[in-house]
């Protein structure tokens, strides 16, 4: 017999010794008990309540006494990057992995706000500083979630992602186009400088790559080498199908191109394609903020309203910039704020408007920005647009 089984013995004896007494010496009987007679036995049966009493508190479990039922988490929606955390959760748990993989999943899981975790990722880290990632099924994994982090436009942390794989020698032709992509998108849309450089890697490894082919398409454009983007923009359209969305789009850029480089050799040539116009496109709308952030907000924060497009990847259509002095902000985006000659509003169908409210008044995202959530719309629809502020970068 245990500790806990005697002392549940001990109890139950107690209780029936004070169920019997208790009525037997304090109930009136015909011969009469003395005052004394019942105050004495009164007192025993309070010493065995007190003496079973202390032996619960020494033997047995009191926090049971005050325990309560631990809340459920609150379930919500599943987002890409929650999956790719557990995927990669998942597969470092039954393979194991780098230190960098581990890493990985800690600021994933720091990004996701998952309490405690990040540091048990840490904790089982592998001190092997040179190692690679192992498999492909590794490198696929840690690339997933690092796209995710660009999915979600957390720019930095995304980068950071990417760089880790790089460390560890685990990049794609994918890998480097989605890298390129986060970091023209950390600074502000401009392909030159890094961006070029992971461009260079993805062609490399896959020279028919359509992402790759478009970022080097519009980098050509961006730094007016008009001829070289127009021998790219012709490689990417004889990969994409006829009934592609993208298929009109590259073919006005290839007109585009074909029209700036006979311009540039000189003027107009017999034979050159003019480029074909396209309807103006206006976009206007009015940016609001959360007034729980607004106090946080200094004088000199810069406000960018941007037009990506839905469905292609390359620096924003438009970008407007104000310094706003008050609440809520309007603008209007149209053709004339495009990066490139190539990519403006009206050449797409469906884009995103978003907007970013940075602190430094930079182009990069930067820690302590505001930003919010997306508007998707069709480019032909001349309905007003609302975007909210609601949440700071980190």
């Amino acid at each position: 017999m245990n500790t806990q089984d005697f002392f549940w013995l001990l109890a139950g004896l107690m209780l029936g010794a004070t169920v019997v007494l208790l009525p037997a010496k304090l109930l009136p009987r015909a011969s009469g008990v003395s005052w004394r007679a019942r105050i004495a036995v009164l007192g025993v049966c309070l010493l065995l309540v007190g003496v079973a009493v202390g032996l619960y508190l020494t033997w047995g479990r009191p926090e049971l006494i005050v325990a309560r039922p631990a809340a459920r988490p609150a379930t919500g929606p599943v987002s890409p990057l929650d999956v790719a955390a557990e995927n990669l959760a998942a597969r470092l748990s039954q393979q194991g992995g780098t230190s960098e993989e581990w890493i990985l999943l800690a600021q994933t899981y720091e990004h996701l706000g998952r309490g405690p975790e990040p540091e048990a990722a840490r904790s089982q880290r592998v001190l092997s500083p040179g190692s690679q990632i192992a498999t492909p099924a590794a490198a696929d994994a840690t690339l997933a979630a690092a796209e995710a982090l660009r999915r979600k436009r957390d720019f930095p942390a995304a980068v950071a992602a990417f760089e880790d794989v790089i460390a560890r020698g685990g990049m794609t032709a994918d890998g480097w186009a989605d890298y390129a992509d986060a970091l023209a998108s950390r600074a502000g849309g401009r392909l030159a400088g890094a961006p070029s450089r992971a461009i260079e890697q993805a062609l490399r490894l896959d020279p028919a790559h359509p992402k790759a082919l478009w970022l080097a398409a519009s980098l050509a454009m961006e730094e007016h080498r008009y001829a070289r983007a127009l021998e790219l923009w012709g490689s990417l359209r004889r990969l994409v199908p006829d009934d592609s969305a993208d298929a009109p789009v590259i073919e006005r850029n290839i007109a585009e191109a074909r029209g700036l480089a006979a311009a540039g050799a000189g003027g107009e040539r017999a034979g050159a394609t003019p480029v074909t116009a396209s309807t103006p496109v206006v976009i206007d709308g009015v940016v609001e903020i959360d007034p729980v952030l607004l106090t946080g907000v200094g004088r000199g924060a810069v406000l960018f309203v941007f037009a990506k497009s839905a469905d292609s990847p390359g620096p924003p259509l438009a970008v407007w910039r104000t310094t706003p002095a008050r609440w809520p902000v309007a603008f209007r985006l149209d053709d004339s704020m495009a990066m490139l000659p190539s990519r403006k509003l009206s050449d797409f169908r469906t884009v995103v408007v978003e907007a970013r409210l940075s602190r430094s008044g930079r182009a990069e995202t930067q820690p302590g920005d505001l930003s919010g959530p997306g508007v998707r719309l069709e480019t032909a629809a001349r309905a007003p647009i609302t975007l909210h502020l609601a949440s700071r970068t980190t």
